[in-house]
């Protein structure tokens, strides 16, 4: 990028495509397919609030003629984020960049034993649906938002069985929804510790409703 950070890296990429139709005004319209293997990609927001992929695309660009598909294989993933990183591992994508308007995704990633999936469409709007199993909350509880939790509550363990949510921006408003449920959960609340905690939570870039039962002692 502009500050001199390699962003991206891969052991090898096969690229497909006509060659004719290279010979054009718009060589990337004779790409038909890019597989990437064992690639890895930082992606960072800095202090100002932008990217670091922005600094590829110029705003007096125009639009790419790549209507072909991108593939992933073993690949990882890391993003830096108020001061927060997160790496994901083997990273497999498919990217379908036939509609010039959005960008079809499927992708699925691993992190700490963790699994997790996404697909949908990213353009000028976002339509994605995520799923993901195994979180062991102890280990994203840094990714909470300050005042998440009540100053009452202390989370001390817990697993995220499975959680499934639905994120969308449209006309530039960002949203999400869905829900998690939880196993083997452990808080301190008002200074009494409740154990053995099942559950469901339901959320949203509104409120989050937690619905569920443990053990106090």
């Amino acid at each position: 990028d502009k500050q001199g950070i390699r962003m991206v890296e891969a052991e090898s990429a096969r690229v497909r495509f006509s060659f004719f139709a290279m010979l054009g005004t718009q060589p990337a319209a004779g790409v038909d397919e890019v597989v990437v293997k064992h690639a890895a990609v930082t992606l960072a927001q800095r202090t100002d609030g932008h990217w670091n992929y922005e600094d590829l695309v110029r705003e007096d660009s125009e639009p790419s003629a790549f209507r072909g598909k991108v593939q992933v294989e073993d690949s990882q993933v890391m993003g830096r984020l108020d001061g927060h990183s997160l790496t994901l591992e083997n990273v497999q994508a498919k990217l379908d960049f036939a509609d010039a308007a959005a960008t079809v995704i499927e992708a699925k990633a691993a992190h700490q034993g963790a699994e997790v999936s996404a697909s949908g469409k990213v353009g000028e709007d976002i339509r994605l649906s995520v799923d993901g199993r195994e979180f062991n909350l102890m280990d994203y509880l840094q990714y909470l938002p300050e005042g998440t939790l009540p100053s009452s509550v202390k989370l001390l363990g817990g697993r995220i069985d499975h959680v499934s949510a639905v994120v969308q921006r449209k006309d530039g408003v960002l949203t999400y929804s869905g829900r998690a449920e939880a196993s083997h959960g452990e808080v301190q609340l008002l200074g009494t510790a409740v154990q053995n905690i099942t559950g469901m939570v339901e959320f949203s870039e509104k409120e989050l409703s937690v619905f569920g039962s443990g053990e106090a002692s």
